[in-house]
């Protein structure tokens, strides 16, 4: 991997790790050396998965466009982030699983609670209709059994009017998966 050899050579010559660099230690490496404001945004956007919407990033981090692009600079100027008009995308996918790999627990639950709320409060910022199923992704992430049924129970429901039978079917799948750990679950479906 490309990447890996480039970060191994660089990790050597700056502190001499070498053979003792784990690949985790090495793609932490290059977000480490970026500024804090900047960590936090990657950390926030490696909760989106390998590809964010700006918009999304936006709206869970509570940057203005500006500040966010600000933020988001220094990462696509070292190689770590790749970006288009509405997209940022981790170079590798190592990158963006080291840092989620690196979130604490409960940041990791913070921060898909964020995402989902985001997406529950505009839909629009990501393709047509895909917030309910990303909404009821993030809610399964955040440890929100009765959430997670309620929109795993609207995000089937939008991938039948769209005839996305198999996304229907993942969606159901999930609300039986959820209705046991739910008390009240008729009346969130």
């Amino acid at each position: 991997i490309p990447l890996l050899i480039e970060e191994l050579v660089g990790a050597d010559r700056e502190r001499g790790w070498g053979s003792t660099a784990t690949t985790h230690d090495l793609m932490l490496a290059a977000v480490r050396r970026l500024p804090e404001p900047t960590q936090d945004v990657l950390r926030t956007a490696s909760i989106g998965g390998q590809r964010t919407g700006r918009g999304l990033l936006a709206a869970v981090t509570g940057l203005s466009a500006g500040a966010l692009e600000a933020s988001v600079r220094p990462a696509m100027d070292s190689g770590v982030l790749e970006a288009d008009e509405d997209y940022v995308a981790f170079r590798h996918s190592l990158i963006s699983e080291a840092l989620h790999q690196d979130l604490l627990p409960g940041e990791h639950t913070s921060t898909h609670q964020r995402f989902a709320i985001a997406l529950r409060e505009d839909s629009s910022l990501v393709p047509a209709g895909c917030a309910a199923i990303e909404e009821a992704e993030h809610w399964q992430h955040a440890h929100d059994p009765a959430r997670a049924l309620g929109s795993a129970w609207r995000a089937a429901a939008d991938a039948g009017r769209a005839l996305a039978r198999a996304e229907q079917l993942a969606m159901l799948t999930r609300v039986l998966e959820l209705w046991e750990s739910v008390p009240d679950g008729e009346w969130l479906t």
